[in-house]
């Protein structure tokens, strides 16, 4: 019954999501609802608990009631069955009503029979946590609790899924060559895993279980040459490719890696829950900058591309304090930032560089400009955006909403 419970509560998530979109199981522990439970749940859905506790207590004796469920729905009241007093009256009228009245009982069972339905149809759409283009940009794939989804661009129709065995995937790039995916995830407390699969069969080639906790970024170097993966338990770990071991590990940080990035051959940039962006050479494995300009936890960057020889290029941050900063990440200066009303979650620069695209957790695309400052919708939606990509060969974008991905043309406005 307590199964049944957190599954109503999951199904609720998804109402409202945009319809006609594609949807693909996943789990992630940053996806927002707006309203909370009981403002979005069907009334009848939350009567379910309520009239098979009833039933159940009716059945002969109270002492038959699911404790652990009363406890969930009543709280400190969960015990109403064997006590009395003010909290235990709402409880004890229910059970006379069951026991007096044996439709209630029938009442329940067909609540109850909808309800198993409906969460269970639910309960299996959950967010996407990931998003990689296949290197010819005809496929996207969407990685979560359940694989790697695999889906044609930019029709968005499903195509397969392949099992990668990890409980949560939160982190996938393609090689250099596109020949390789690597999958980063693993099971929170216990193992952060990277994966190394063929592309396009997927097949796994190799593993890497080096993190104690949850692989949430995966970064190559500029010449494809070295790669690394950061993590929930606060370590950033470099490989040279096709290396058994890592060869480098980024220490600097105090609390869990959200992001990690190369802005070239050896300088990596990595960011997390400690608020700070850390600067580090590779090669000798030193920390070079620490910019500590976020007021609240780090959780996105992306590096510009090169617009020209004589111009540096920026790298951006996305933050809980619900700024866009950037950054000469070279030297260690913030430019300048602008901050939005709610929270950015996913960010991406264009093609031509010369604008980043940001997704914010009420559902609002921005596109905005890193010189001016100036911000131009581009998309809303209902929940917040999880993941964004900008197609390598157009300015077209997909967008990860709860469990949907849905195709968006920069050319669009709001």
């Amino acid at each position: 019954m307590v199964a049944l419970f957190a599954s109503i509560k999951q199904a609720t998530l998804f109402r409202g999501l945009p319809s006609g979109h594609v949807m693909v199981r996943s789990n992630t522990n940053r996806f927002k609802t707006q309203g909370g439970f009981l403002a979005t749940t069907p009334p009848f859905l939350i009567l379910v608990p309520w009239l098979r506790l009833g039933m159940n207590c009716s059945r002969g004796s109270a002492s038959h009631c699911n404790e652990g469920l009363a406890r969930i729905i009543f709280g400190s009241a969960g015990r109403a069955c064997n006590s009395v007093g003010s909290k235990a009256e709402p409880w004890n009228q229910l059970v006379a009503i069951g026991e007096k009245y044996r439709i209630v009982r029938w009442i329940s069972l067909a609540l109850l029979f909808f309800a198993d339905c409906f969460a269970a149809s639910c309960v299996a759409q959950s967010p996407i946590t990931a998003l990689v283009f296949s290197p010819d940009s005809k496929w996207v794939l969407a990685g979560s609790q359940q694989g790697v989804a695999i889906f044609s661009w930019p029709e968005l129709k499903p195509s397969r899924t392949v099992d990668c065995g990890l409980d949560s995937i939160h982190a996938m790039t393609m090689s250099k060559d596109g020949k390789r995916l690597y999958v980063g995830g693993g099971s929170p407390g216990q193992c952060g895993i990277v994966q190394q699969r063929d592309w396009p069969e997927l097949k796994l080639e190799r593993t890497w279980n080096d993190h104690q906790d949850v692989v949430y970024a995966i970064s190559l170097s500029e010449d494809g040459k070295e790669w690394c993966s950061a993590s929930w338990s606060g370590d950033c770990k470099v490989y040279a490719l096709d290396a058994a071991n890592f060869h480098e590990m980024v220490t600097a940080h105090s609390a869990p890696l959200f992001a990690a990035n190369f802005i070239s051959n050896d300088l990596l940039v990595t960011a997390g829950v400690d608020r700070t962006i850390v600067l580090s050479d590779t090669r000798s494995g030193k920390t070079l900058h620490v910019l500590k300009q976020h007021t609240k936890s780090v959780h996105a960057l992306a590096y510009q591309p090169r617009i020209n020889e004589g111009q540096p290029s920026l790298l951006a941050s996305a933050g809980d304090d619900r700024t866009v900063r950037f950054w000469q990440a070279e030297i260690g200066r913030l430019v300048r930032f602008h901050r939005f009303e709610s929270i950015p979650l996913a960010i991406a620069w264009t093609n031509a560089g010369d604008k980043l695209i940001v997704g914010c957790d009420d559902g609002t695309v921005w596109q905005l400009d890193p010189l001016s400052l100036a911000t131009t919708v581009i998309a809303k939606h209902k929940f917040g955006i999880q993941n964004l990509l900008v197609d390598p060969k157009n300015d077209e974008l997909v967008l990860s909403v709860g469990a949907s991905l849905i195709a968006t043309s920069l050319s669009e406005r709001y």
